[in-house]
């Protein structure tokens, strides 16, 4: 299961990966930036994450069963794609 704090730090820019690469990331470095968020999973299976970062810049984020990810943070609007490693 991929972490929640890896795909917040990704849609946040705080851990940027460039387009088509593989990279792992360890999101738990990043929680101070992060900052404090919720997390539910629908029956669906998707799990949507909501927050507010430290710059004070409110996001949402969903993740399906797939690892497709959208977010929102602020005005943009963050599409990709997550995976365990393994």
């Amino acid at each position: 299961m991929v972490f929640s704090s890896t795909v917040l730090a990704i849609a946040l820019g705080l851990a940027p990966v460039p387009d088509g690469q593989v990279v792992q990331i360890d999101g738990s470095a990043f929680a101070k930036d992060i900052g404090h968020y919720t997390e539910r999973t629908d029956r669906r299976g998707v799990r949507h994450l909501r927050g507010v970062d430290r710059r004070g810049r409110a996001y949402a984020a969903t993740i399906d069963t797939k690892g497709r990810v959208d977010a929102i943070v602020g005005d943009r609007l963050i599409e990709f794609t997550v995976a365990d490693a393994g």
